[in-house]
């Protein structure tokens, strides 16, 4: 029984570690004028796609979309969309290109980097931000890449192998 609380425990943790890293440890706080936004649940989600089970990520993606609207957004339905459009799509190039952990950690940062170029436009859609896209990309969209491959390359091992893992576990039982 516990082990199913596994999975949605670290999806909730990674929810919560988002939050706090953007208000305690942004590049800011260190002096830099960066914009660090941290995306740890959609690489985990990203992750738990290839392999765990890509059905259970979806409903993942779903539900913690949903959740990213309501606390983070004033609009409701943007993260909702794009969560499970990402998941569906990174899951389809998983499918073209060989199943390795170096594919998945490059698949998950252009997801990531597709993910951040439809938020900005969206934003410029509905003139909800003012910053220009030298700004954007100098200031927000590299730092951020940046610190997702740094997460990934502490993490995707780890993701890896604890995925499988459950994976077996649920199989098993």
């Amino acid at each position: 029984m516990m082990q199913k609380l596994v999975l949605p425990a670290i999806a909730l943790l990674h929810f919560y570690l988002e939050s706090y890293f953007a208000l305690y440890l942004s590049a800011e706080q260190i002096g830099y004028e960066w914009t660090l936004v941290p995306r740890f649940l959609l690489l985990f989600l990203l992750f738990m796609s290839a392999y765990y089970k890509l059905e259970t990520a979806f409903v993942y993606a779903f539900i913690f979309g949903a959740l990213y609207d309501i606390v983070y957004t004033e609009i409701i339905g943007v993260y909702l969309v794009l969560f499970p459009m990402s998941i569906w799509i990174a899951s389809k190039l998983m499918r073209w290109l060989q199943h390795h952990i170096v594919l998945l950690v490059l698949i998950a940062l252009v997801a990531v980097s597709c993910l951040e170029w439809v938020l900005y436009g969206f934003q410029l859609l509905v003139n909800n931000t003012e910053i220009g896209v030298q700004t954007f990309v100098l200031e927000r969209f590299v730092p951020s890449i940046l610190l997702q491959l740094v997460w990934l390359v502490v993490f995707a091992f780890f993701y890896s192998k604890l995925l499988q893992k459950q994976r077996t576990i649920v199989l098993d039982a």
